[in-house]
């Protein structure tokens, strides 16, 4: 198996520049072993400082599953189970309409709570405070636990609470101590502080295309939310995280070897064709004849991806410092090169239909949440099928009368169909968004 690594540069550059992105750290190991690391462009435009692969990013949700991992490690020592009820433990948990006792951890860990998206309180950062806002939000529930799928960074915050209530110990604290410097994580953080501490750290930009610059983002405090997105960490970092995943850890780690890691991606729910929900991680059983599990992050200024090969132990991270970078696009084009495939090789193409007047009108209209940013918009204009969301517009084709796909980047936007044969809610971005009458929130 030859590994073209320069051809992979040769491409990262191009998209790089093709998507605006200031700098990018990737690293690959196999067998535990790191057999590619590199960083492209800047950490800090304005000073001309490159990126290194010990520069430290923002991981966003790649932290679910160190939160995720915890909760296992906390299983395998009896302090819990993930079919446990979440009142056991957090018994002021409440949300309207809902019988409390068929909520169990395995649902807060895949996201199936049946809660649709809600608004995003980051300035609170005690646990408690955020049950007691959970426990007023008026939102009518999906449906019953385990039904449906609905990503949702609060879940993984009562996470962080029943971690703290069965240790005794802050979150934050029980991380560090049991999960990243066991693993030899030094340049990992939940801290804004420690970030200024440490030398070769990035700053996190947005590109403007209106003034064709970039913009930056100042490290936020993230409150209660760092247990589902509060990690800063580097590519190297990550590799030895990686390691937990795939059985090559060494004897001062064994402590992990005990955990019935599998589980976390084990199929839980489906979210696409080929591709599942787990705990904190994803799954896809079959690309290109090889099972690949995976998770991606986003904040402003962070766009990463990392994931692994159970069977070939190849792990794989990529970190980039702007806003909706081409993360997949890098992530995939290290994997590719590790597995010795053509860099740009895509799986097969979605098939066309052609959806009827009475098909076409079943899925048109305004799907929406209350949280501001959760609204998608299905519209016929000039005779083509648009979709608008975060304002930005793609046109998008069907492949069945309830699927459709983006032209722009291949997004997936499947539609649930009631008994009416209209559709009730739209799954886009792993988000369920029910449909709103007239186009009103």
């Amino acid at each position: 198996m030859k590994n073209d690594w320069s051809k992979f540069e040769s491409y990262i550059r191009r998209l790089m520049t093709e998507n605006n992105v200031a700098g990018a750290a990737v690293a690959v190991s196999k067998n535990g072993k790191v057999i590619y690391k590199n960083g492209f462009g800047y950490r800090d435009l304005e000073n001309r400082k490159l990126v290194t692969e010990d520069t430290i990013f923002g991981i966003a949700s790649i932290t679910k599953s160190f939160t995720a991992l915890a909760i296992m490690k906390l299983e395998s020592e009896g302090k819990l189970s993930i079919d446990d009820p979440v009142i056991n433990y957090l018994p002021e948990f409440q949300l309207q309409t809902v019988d409390m006792s068929q909520i169990k951890v395995h649902h807060l860990l895949s996201h199936t709570v049946g809660l649709p998206p809600i608004e995003r309180h980051q300035e609170l950062n005690r646990f408690q405070q955020h049950i007691t806002y959970l426990a007023n939000i008026d939102s009518r529930p999906l449906g019953k636990p385990g039904e449906y799928l609905s990503y949702c960074n609060d879940l993984y915050l009562l996470l962080g609470a029943i971690i703290e209530k069965v240790t005794g110990r802050l979150f934050r604290k029980y991380m560090i101590e049991e999960i990243i410097v066991p693993l030899g994580m030094h340049r990992t953080t939940y801290s804004t502080e420690d970030i200024n501490k440490f030398s070769n750290v990035t700053k996190q930009y947005s590109y403007d295309p209106g003034t064709t610059s970039f913009q930056i983002n100042p490290w936020e405090n993230l409150g209660n939310y760092e247990t589902s997105g509060g990690l800063r960490s580097s590519v190297m970092d990550l590799m030895n995280y990686g390691n937990i995943y795939i059985n090559t850890l060494s004897s001062q780690q064994k402590t992990f070897q005990k955990l019935n890691l599998p589980k976390m991606w084990n199929p839980t729910f489906q979210i696409g064709e080929n591709e599942f929900y787990g705990y904190g991680l994803r799954t896809e059983l079959d690309y290109f004849g090889h099972q690949i599990v995976k998770h991606g992050g986003s904040l402003p200024g962070v766009s990463s991806y990392f994931g692994f090969i159970p069977k070939e132990k190849i792990v794989v991270a990529v970190l980039t410092n702007v806003s909706g970078g081409p993360k997949i696009e890098i992530w995939k084009a290290a994997l590719h090169t590790a597995l010795g495939l053509q860099i740009e090789k895509k799986k097969e193409e979605w098939p066309e239909y052609n959806l009827s007047s009475n098909e076409l009108q079943a899925l048109e209209g305004t799907y929406a949440t209350k949280k501001k940013s959760s609204r998608l918009d299905i519209r016929v204009e000039k005779d083509r099928i648009l979709a608008e969301t975060s304002g930005t517009s793609s046109f998008v084709r069907a492949v069945d009368n309830q699927t459709l796909v983006m032209l722009e980047n291949g997004k997936v936007i499947r539609f649930f169909i009631n008994d009416n044969g209209s559709a009730w809610a739209a799954f886009f971005n792993l988000r369920m968004l029910p449909r709103v009458e007239d186009g009103a929130v």
